[in-house]
């Protein structure tokens, strides 16, 4: 009440009571416990101003103000003001949220993770289109689809919003990707088959090497993970975008990734990962894990060894509804990678070998993205619905 107009709080308070409230420095009662009846009126009264006040904040300025006046403190406060956000009355930018974020951040029941996920009410720049009779290089490609058309997709996922000028460009990709399949996927440094030549190269004998396989990683969450290995103490010495090949499934992309060879048959995964330690890795001891219970576990070995995870959880979590219990997919990764590096550092820690020998290296067999309802009504998704036998998959064999 105390940063309440005056006319306003003549409604609330007894005339007797105003000049005594306007008296008490706000920040005195912050500790206080609310009384029952009492909270129970304050939220009647923001509930009733944010009813009345929402529709009309139609630009950034206004949005801000409206910020200011809360008090940080109240999780329905926090409720209204993101209702604002994300209610499609005018675009937000940056500093919008930048401000809830300040205001709200030590706010009881608005997780850290809430106030990230704010950032997908701020549209990014629309990606380039491909001209009529331009065309782009793999580079050009890649720098597009990291750089403009992820970040924009991400945004097109959390707020519903079809593009269909863009996807001109998107369906450009496949024809020229497709045309171009043979020359990328010879080429060290695009295909995803070659990723792990690294090791062969890296000629220690007592070097000790982590490979995270991380089943079907999005671009959008490969952050989450570089952010918890570097909470743990690593630094990142290189990236790499490399392109699946097709079809782009785990079935077929994590045999020949980690196999290195297109016409492998080796059998399950930790025959293949044996056979290619024995042929390409100097013969160096190969440990195959297939969940992180099992990594969190282990003892550090103390000879030369290559060590792969084989996580699949993530995968497992992006096809579950995390909405329904209160959390989000950022939320749940981050614990899961956090995990992941923990274990990580802890080997690192063991290993009596030199630190400089330790290595991590960090692949995925292909990425991902979420479909628009739009993208399901399409023609060629009734198509693909009626002809392949898993419609996820885009995908069939052919006799």
């Amino acid at each position: 009440l105390h940063g309440y107009p005056e006319k306003l709080l003549e409604y609330v308070l007894p005339p007797e009571q105003v000049l005594f409230v306007r008296k008490v420095p706000a920040e005195a009662v912050y500790d206080l416990p609310l009384e029952p009846t009492a909270r129970e009126q304050i939220l009647t009264q923001v509930e009733l101003f944010f009813e009345e006040i929402w529709k009309q904040v139609t630009s950034s300025d206004e949005f801000q103000k409206v910020v200011g006046w809360t008090s940080g403190r109240l999780f329905q406060e926090y409720h209204f003001v993101s209702r604002i956000l994300k209610g499609n009355l005018f675009s937000p930018i940056k500093e919008d949220v930048q401000k809830v974020q300040a205001k709200f951040r030590s706010c009881p029941g608005v997780s850290e993770n809430k106030l990230n996920s704010l950032r997908y009410c701020v549209m990014p720049s629309r990606p380039a289109l491909l001209g009529a009779v331009e065309e782009w290089s793999s580079v050009e490609w890649i720098r597009w689809t990291t750089e403009e058309y992820a970040p924009y997709r991400t945004w097109q996922v959390h707020n519903g919003h079809y593009d269909e000028e863009l996807e001109k460009t998107v369906a450009r990709f496949s024809e020229w990707f497709i045309g171009e399949y043979a020359s990328i996927h010879k080429d060290p440094n695009l295909s995803l088959i070659h990723c792990l030549r690294i090791l062969s190269s890296s000629g220690s004998e007592d070097e000790l090497s982590i490979i995270l396989l991380v089943d079907c990683l999005p671009l959008e969450f490969v952050g989450l993970l570089d952010d918890a290995l570097r909470n743990v103490g690593f630094s990142r010495h290189g990236l790499h975008y490399r392109f699946a090949a097709l079809p782009t499934i785990t079935g077929y992309n994590k045999p020949v990734l980690l196999s290195g060879d297109w016409q492998n048959d080796a059998g399950n995964y930790e025959a293949i990962l044996k056979a290619r330690a024995k042929a390409d890795w100097n013969n160096k001891q190969a440990v195959y894990l297939n969940n992180l219970k099992v990594m969190s576990e282990m003892a550090a070995p103390q000879e030369a060894t290559i060590i792969l995870l084989n996580f699949l959880d993530g995968d497992e979590l992006l096809h579950s509804e995390v909405e329904s219990k209160n959390t989000s997919y950022e939320e749940e990764l981050h614990r899961l990678f956090a995990r992941m590096a923990e274990s990580v550092t802890r080997l690192s820690k063991e290993w009596t070998g030199p630190k400089e020998h330790f290595s991590v290296y960090v692949v995925t067999d292909h990425g991902a993205c979420r479909i628009l309802e739009e993208e399901k009504r399409s023609f060629d998704s009734t198509v693909v619905n009626k002809l392949f036998p898993d419609e996820k998959h885009r995908f069939a064999a052919v006799d």
